[in-house]
């Protein structure tokens, strides 16, 4: 049994692990565990129900090179988390190109028909799917595919609407409207046009370098949450933690921009945006103080002129 799948999210060269777990992408890593230690026994050679060796080399396979590498990849925070924001990038880009999908499986595309009932329509397929998921050794791939399609099109239409809502409140996306997502006619062999190649940038370069074009355009309030994702993922990350300081400086919020610019300092002193954010700082620090000065001079004078009896 062939185990290559190509529809949904693997289609984008992206390992679907919770489609292999089958379990919904806001999952928490109890349902992950819960959902894992329900699926080996049923595929461990020790423990699976099937008597014939070859089907017994089938389990062993599955879970060798599907269910353990999504279970191990997912239960911990930083993969998982990792993961989550590669998801969210993909999304972005589809929604914001209006990109064509073409679904192969009918619970896929009666997801996409959903519209204000997205949330509940997919977990309840997804629950579904997972049922029966690994009942049957033969289907296993099927079902990963169909749970996989499902996954690609809540992200892509739960990105489209985030981005209607933030429309709405005159909040662009890095000033690219998105376009609306459009299924495919049936027939169509091309399930997403092919990007360009190019040089693949990591998701939190991708998340640096949208915070730094919101930092330019003073949308202060979205460079701070893309900065906030790399901080789940890196919490030590220099030129996250001073592009955060230099943000809350021009906010006018210097407590915070000590504390941000502060860990940065602690983690790479020599790193160019550190520097230039300890300046920022410290500038800012020096005008403080003098104004600091000229206040009391102020209210000194003002005493010596109305403080003295008559």
């Amino acid at each position: 049994m062939p185990l290559e799948i190509k529809q949904g999210l693997f289609k984008l060269d992206i390992t679907d692990y919770h489609a292999i777990l089958g379990v919904p992408l806001d999952a928490d890593p109890r349902e992950i565990r819960l959902r894992y230690l329900k699926i080996a026994p049923k595929l461990h050679p020790d423990t699976c129900k099937v008597n014939h060796p070859q089907a017994k080399e089938q389990a062993g396979n599955i879970l060798a090179r599907l269910v353990n590498p999504a279970y191990e990849h997912l239960s911990k925070e930083k993969s998982r988390a990792e993961h989550q924001l590669l998801l969210s990038q993909k999304a972005k880009t589809i929604a914001a190109e209006g990109r064509r999908l073409t679904l192969a499986s009918d619970t896929a595309k009666s997801l996409a028909k959903a519209g204000s009932k997205l949330e509940e329509i997919y977990h309840k397929l997804i629950n579904a799917l997972a049922m029966d998921q690994y009942r049957d050794l033969d289907t296993i791939p099927d079902k990963i595919a169909q749970i996989s399609e499902i996954n690609l099109v809540y992200l892509v239409f739960k990105e489209t609407q985030k981005s209607q809502v933030r429309r709405q409140q005159g909040i662009p996306d890095s000033g690219i409207l998105p376009k609306p997502t459009e299924i495919s006619p049936e027939g169509e062999t091309t399930q997403i046009p092919p990007k360009e190649k190019s040089e693949k940038v990591s998701p939190v370069e991708a998340c640096l370098k949208r915070a730094q074009e919101y930092r330019e355009s003073h949308k202060y309030k979205e460079a701070i949450l893309e900065l906030r994702d790399i901080l789940q993922i890196e919490p030590n990350n220099s030129n996250c933690h001073a592009m955060l300081g230099l943000i809350y400086i021009e906010q006018n919020s210097p407590g915070l921009a000590k504390i941000h610019i502060a860990k940065a300092w602690q983690t790479d002193p020599n790193n160019p945006i550190v520097k230039e954010a300890k300046e920022a700082l410290d500038q800012q620090n020096k005008e403080g103080k003098t104004q600091v000065k000229e206040q009391k001079a102020k209210s000194g004078l003002f005493s010596n002129l109305f403080g003295k009896k008559k």
